[in-house]
């Protein structure tokens, strides 16, 4: 500070110390402003708020010592100062790099560019601009010189560059990748052969977790040569394909129309659009089928496809349809008459297992087969819905099942049907559609009567037809108190 005196007691017309009084007033007065403008942006809920605390926590603070040390210290060493100069330059840099990053990119619309451009692009660009930042200050600051700067990085990149190829192939395949955004994170998608959830994707790959739980790492490289199946977007909405066959002695029609009353009645599968039945080719041992289901949530198509796999069988053995295999069998004898004989004893066992017949009835039914049917529903299946036509008495011959009243998806159980038990009787006495719904809860046997067979019962039995009535009685009042506790539920 040689140079320097205080003449008449004026110390404020030295330099120094006006320079000490404007950052001791400026300082705290800027500190002050900008602590009250995040304030306010924080309750607008406005993201410059990153930027203004850049300003207070580092750009004030470093303009501050830099022109105190240089202004006020007098500090003359060149390379103190352009230390301060470099420490104002970096931090005014960041603040700039921020502010260009929330005025951009903060909030974007769905639709527009800025939210379409991925993390991994932003922070490739805000390296390259530091990186620009950086040659600049080096080149204003301390005087180097940029051309020698940039060749040497040159040189360094391309001796990068041919080091790692693989690796930097694979992070331009990833911004490739990500701006164009075949998929997103939770997406199911095929890429080759791996079919998973996309729950990962980073600079080098994507993690999927397969159906298996396992985890796929697929390099961006390898994605970008093959195909990608996204089955979640652009809408959730998939259609699963599902093959069968069966005999040629089964009418095309009926298959069909089997098939759509299982796929309509598969938890799942979409009524709209709805499934579609279409005959694929005649074969050697069996008419290929293709049936076409839609979802919309491709996370339960293995639990979907099952179920709807799984009641094939049934509703095929109910129907009297065989699923052919490619066998050769000898008979001595037609095969339908084989078929009839087999469904003879099936339907004498299933009769003379139920506690509702007499031996004497149930001989009947059994060699007559007349109005008697062995029918079987796999677990989770309908046997009767709220609102079918009656007209059919069913005798549980294995298995339980459930009653229940009020419509789909709000349904209260009545009471639980088990080995000897029947229902149906209330719509059968009463000559109107279902009150109530009967569902599986495990695999059931049934034998369906028709209306002629228990009227043919009933004539020749007056006690059982009293005792059928006080049961339907008894259940009718069951029913009316399920319900009333329901509506004042």
């Amino acid at each position: 500070m040689t140079g320097e005196v205080v003449i008449n007691g004026h110390l404020w017309s030295v330099s120094w110390f006006q320079w000490l009084l404007v950052l001791c007033i400026a300082f705290p007065v800027v500190t002050v402003l900008l602590g009250e403008l995040i304030h306010r942006l924080q309750r607008r809920d406005s993201h410059l708020d990153v930027t203004a605390r850049a300003i207070r926590h580092t750009v004030a603070p470093a303009l501050a010592l830099a022109l105190f040390a240089r202004y006020v210290l007098r500090i003359e060493s060149d390379t103190w100062t352009r230390v301060l100069d470099t420490l104002v330059w970096v931090c005014a840099i960041n603040a700039a790099l921020s502010l260009v990053n929330v005025v951009l990119f903060a909030r974007a619309e769905q639709s527009t560019w800025r939210a379409r451009v991925p993390r991994l692009f932003l922070d490739l660009t805000r390296f390259l601009l530091v990186v620009v930042g950086a040659t600049l200050v080096l080149a204003a600051v301390w005087g180097r010189d940029i051309g020698g700067i940039m060749t040497a990085l040159g040189v360094g990149t391309i001796v990068i560059g041919l080091a790692l190829q693989e690796t930097l192939g694979s992070i331009v395949s990833g911004v490739a990748l990500l701006f164009e955004r075949p998929f997103a994170e939770g997406d199911w998608i095929r890429v080759g052969d791996t079919v998973g959830r996309v729950i990962d994707m980073n600079w080098r790959s994507v993690r999927l977790r397969t159906a298996d739980d396992d985890i796929a790492t697929l390099p961006h490289l390898m994605i970008a040569k093959e195909m990608i199946l996204n089955f979640t977007e652009p809408a959730r909405l998939h259609v699963e394909r599902i093959a069968i066959g069966f005999s040629y002695d089964d009418a095309p029609n009926l298959v069909k129309r089997t098939m759509l009353e299982i796929a309509r009645a598969t938890d799942g599968v979409l009524a709209d659009p709805p499934p579609q039945v279409h005959t694929r080719s005649y074969d050697d041992f069996s008419i290929a089928y293709e049936v076409r289901v839609y979802i919309d949530d491709y996370d339960r198509l293995l639990d979907i496809r099952d179920a709807f796999t799984t009641r094939i069988w049934y509703a095929a053995k109910r129907a009297g349809l065989t699923i052919p295999f490619p066998i050769r069998t000898l008979h001595f004898f037609d095969g339908q008459t084989l078929r009839a004989d087999k469904d003879a004893s099936d339907l004498a066992q299933g009769l003379s297992a139920t506690n509702v017949l007499l031996p004497s009835e149930t001989s009947d039914l059994a060699a007559t087969g007349v109005g008697a049917t062995m029918l079987h529903f796999g677990a989770g299946e309908y046997v009767v819905r709220v609102g079918d036509d009656g007209g059919t008495l069913y005798l549980v011959v294995a298995g339980r099942a459930r009653m229940m009243v009020g419509a789909h998806g709000d349904e209260q159980t009545v009471l639980t049907l088990g080995r000897g038990e029947f229902f149906g009787e209330l719509a059968l006495h009463q000559g109107e559609s279902s009150p109530v719904s009967v569902v599986a809860t495990e695999d059931v046997e049934l034998v369906a009567l028709s209306a002629e067979a228990v009227q043919q019962i009933m004539t020749t039995r007056p006690a059982l037809a009293r005792e059928v009535n006080d049961i339907s009685e008894a259940r009718t009042r069951t029913i009316q108190s399920v319900q009333r506790l329901g509506a004042r539920g």
